[in-house]
């Protein structure tokens, strides 16, 4: 629960917006940016990494299930 802990603040520290229930003082308007973003964590030996990786739209998704069909077919 620890792990799970510090992946949660760490995302919330990087997104410097407030939106829904993820509100700051410092940061109180939306970023657009973060509309289109989703926070990757992850933990590498004893650190824990946070990064911004663009959200795949629906488009995307179906494009990539389309791709593995087509390979599958082969």
């Amino acid at each position: 629960m620890l792990v799970c802990a510090e992946a949660v603040a760490r995302a919330a520290l990087l997104r410097k917006e407030s939106r829904g229930a993820h509100s700051r003082l410092d940061y109180p308007k939306y970023d657009d940016y973060w509309g289109e973003h989703n926070i990757v964590s992850e933990k590498r030996g004893d650190a824990m990494h946070v990064e911004p990786c663009p959200v795949i739209k629906a488009a995307g998704v179906m494009a990539l299930v389309e791709e593995k069909k087509a390979k599958e077919k082969k």
